[in-house]
C-alpha cells in the first residue's frame, strides 16, 4: 500500500442527469438495492491500495454524506488519514467558475 498518494473524487462536475435526478448527487443513485455508485469507486481505490481518498462535495451533499459516514465498510477509517471531506467553499456556490476544479 502506498500512503504517498491520495484517491480525488470529484462530486462538483456537471450532472448528465439532471432531469432524472435533481436533488442529489449522481453518485449516490441507487444500484441493486443498498448499493450507490460511489460505492464502486472507492471500492476501486481501496483496491489499488489507496490509503486516503478525498471527496470533493458539492452543494448537495447531504446523501453522500449520509451513505458514507466515516469510510470504516472500505477501510478508511484511519486517525490522520483515510477518508476527506472537501466542502464546497460558499464563494464557489455564489460565483460559480465555469469549467472543472481549476
Amino acid at each position: 500500500m502506498n500512503s504517498n498518494m491520495i484517491g480525488i473524487i470529484n462530486m462538483r462536475e456537471d450532472q448528465p442527469l439532471q432531469a432524472i435526478n435533481d436533488t442529489r448527487p449522481l453518485a449516490t443513485m441507487p444500484i441493486g438495492g443498498k448499493y450507490r455508485l460511489i460505492d464502486f469507486t472507492l471500492s476501486n481505490m481501496v483496491n489499488a491500495g489507496i490509503e486516503n481518498v478525498g471527496i470533493l462535495l458539492s452543494s448537495q451533499s447531504r446523501s453522500v454524506l449520509d451513505h458514507i459516514r466515516s469510510g470504516k465498510e472500505w477501510g478508511l477509517a484511519h486517525k490522520g488519514d483515510g477518508l476527506f471531506y472537501l466542502p464546497e467553499e460558499r464563494t464557489d456556490i455564489e460565483n460559480p467558475v465555469e469549467g472543472d476544479i481549476a
